[in-house]
């Protein structure tokens, strides 16, 4: 087994996997250019605050797994913790709670996990590669959360202000996707068909103004599988340069 391998292909396949949602998204919310224009579609289409907000998911999770400066990752949600569901097939979601305090540097990595009442801490030295790596895993979950909720409520995201995140300045962004009609909620609808699961997500993001890089949200989302199970899900936290 190689953990180091197994992180990245997990990480790109997310990143490409977002990616591809947001543009098919947004892809049906705009309208065609006039034939006399030359912009490319997605960018005559696509607001800029969308493609902010698109973009700052993925240098949140470069700066979680590439670091090149010290950040602090503070991550709380409630959220399935059966690690069985859906790989069984009688296996049901169960939601708890689940809290991380990560230290992140490109030499270190201090980590706290408390996940259904169970906590657990890790120290790695960027020497420990193995190690690194499955610290990282425990990382991925969270980050994957917060992508893809972002991802499906991208196409209705509004510019709500701007706010002070630890002291910077971040443009903040609200969305519901309950409230999407016409083009944008067959936005939506792409973005749901192709993410198993998701329902309505809804919640509040901030973009750091400087890196353009998420530094908080504060996220819900509802779940419903073809088996009849129903549940929702909250994610909330920050990642702040430490």
């Amino acid at each position: 087994m190689n953990p180091k391998g197994d992180l990245q292909s997990r990480n790109e396949r997310f990143r490409l996997l977002a990616c591809l949602v947001v543009a098919v998204a947004l892809s049906a919310c705009g309208t065609k250019p006039s034939p006399s224009s030359s912009a490319p579609m997605e960018r005559a289409n696509v607001p800029d605050s969308q493609r902010k907000l698109q973009r700052s998911t993925n240098l949140m999770m470069d700066a979680i797994n590439k670091p090149t400066m010290p950040i602090h990752f503070s991550y709380k949600g409630q959220q399935n913790l059966n690690d069985k569901y859906p790989r069984e097939e009688s296996a049901k979601p169960e939601v708890g709670p689940i809290q991380i305090e990560a230290d992140i540097s490109p030499d270190a990595l201090n980590l706290t996990e408390t996940r259904g009442g169970k906590k657990t801490e890790r120290k790695i030295a960027k020497s420990d590669a193995a190690g690194m790596a499955f610290a990282r895993l425990d990382l991925l979950g969270p980050l994957m959360n917060v992508t893809m909720v972002t991802a499906v409520g991208t196409p209705v995201a509004q510019p709500a202000g701007s706010d002070a995140v630890e002291g910077a300045a971040a443009d903040k962004f609200q969305f519901d996707t309950a409230t999407a009609t016409g083009p944008k909620a067959a936005g939506v609808q792409m973005a749901k068909s192709m993410l198993t699961n998701f329902q309505n997500v809804k919640g509040t993001v901030w973009v750091d103004q400087s890196s353009g890089r998420l530094s908080k949200f504060n996220l819900d989302a509802d779940f419903a599988d073809k088996a009849g199970n129903t549940w929702k899900e909250h994610y909330e936290g920050e990642v702040t340069p430490k």
